[in-house]
């Protein structure tokens, strides 16, 4: 997998680990296997995944796949 897609797919697995039990998933970098998060969320899809990011890529893939943005406060402007 194209190394700027890891992360991408990381966070839909944590979102399918919201709303379903044992989940399974086989990646290069981890496996799932009859995965279950307990205790469920309290919201309905869980809270808002938040991704940090310094570089212009970074933040414009944090803007696609995140429910919000953090940026750092010491990020050096380039």
């Amino acid at each position: 997998m194209p190394f700027d897609q890891r992360l991408a797919r990381m966070i839909d697995d944590i979102r399918r680990l919201r709303r379903e039990d044992n989940v399974d998933h086989e990646t290069d970098w981890y496996s799932l296997r009859r995965a279950t998060v307990r205790p469920g969320p309290a919201q309905a899809d869980g809270p808002p995944i938040w991704i940090g990011a310094t570089t212009d890529r970074a933040i414009k893939r944090a803007g696609r796949i995140g429910d919000a943005f953090m940026a750092s406060p010491n990020a050096d402007k380039h």
